[in-house]
């Protein structure tokens, strides 16, 4: 698993990409993120590990738009 390092150097990068009006979207729909969070011993599953943790109701109250 990664330091805190490394996922404050991810969280910044990713942010700093989403906040980017003139960004290719490619970048963000490509597997560019994926194996950014692969590289970090991430895994991305669609929050089902976070549902199994957690519960589904959670999750759903979590990702629902307001």
């Amino acid at each position: 698993m990664a330091d805190m390092n490394q996922i404050h150097e991810f969280a910044v990068k990713w942010m700093d990409k989403f906040r980017d009006q003139k960004i290719n979207y490619i970048e963000l729909s490509d597997h560019y993120m994926t194996d950014d969070c692969t590289a970090l011993g991430f895994e991305m599953d669609c929050g089902h590990a976070f549902g199994r943790v957690y519960g589904k109701a959670v999750k759903m109250a979590i990702i629902t738009p307001i």
